[in-house]
């Protein structure tokens, strides 16, 4: 009998454990698994590639770098293919070129040029190459 409250007892408080833990991982069909803080709605998703672009940009503008990379990164994740896509790779790059972190900015600027080759901002992407380059070459890290 003793047992048998404790087995009920120790149940109940699993239970009540569960029901209160909030689940920061997020299953997305197409996108996999994200981490979503409890409590916070996630305002930086759009239903389409234009419209999340739209949010990139916006918070590049802003200065809010992390929610600028999240967004455009989810275009390239799910919509490769869009028109949109382009931009949003040279977006990422803006956006690590901008935290300062060049080694990076470089990678994903030449991402641009070998995946898009026609595109209107590859000069621009080779353009900003050579800018880090430079600044490398004169030591700055």
């Amino acid at each position: 009998m003793n047992w048998r409250c404790v087995w009920v007892f120790a149940a109940v408080l699993f239970l009540a454990m569960v029901y209160q833990a909030p689940a920061p991982l997020v299953y997305t069909p197409g996108e996999g698994w994200t981490y979503e803080p409890p409590g916070k709605q996630v305002k930086w998703r759009r239903e389409t590639a234009l419209a999340q672009l739209q949010v990139a940009e916006q918070a590049f503008q802003k200065g809010d770098y992390g929610t600028a990379l999240k967004a455009a990164k989810r275009i390239l994740r799910v919509w490769p293919l869009s028109d949109y896509a382009p931009n949003a790779q040279f977006l990422i790059a803006q956006c690590y070129e901008a935290k300062r972190h060049d080694e990076r900015a470089f990678k994903e600027y030449q991402k641009l040029i070998d995946r898009y080759p026609r595109c209107p901002l590859r000069e621009t992407a080779l353009q900003r190459q050579m800018q880090i380059a430079n600044r490398f070459l004169a030591g700055q890290r």
